[in-house]
């Protein structure tokens, strides 16, 4: 039973994980589309 919690915390924190590499993911690609104009790279800097 005491390996239960751990279990889950390693489970969630992993999940958490993984939504702010989707996040990332999504965040980037968009600063790639509205990226067309010259201040884009200025703005992500």
């Amino acid at each position: 039973m005491a390996k239960a919690p751990l279990f889950s915390i390693i489970i969630f924190s992993l999940s958490i994980k993984g939504i702010l590499e989707i996040t990332n993911h999504f965040l980037y690609s968009e600063n790639e589309t509205f990226s067309s104009s010259p201040d884009g790279s200025g703005i992500l800097a």
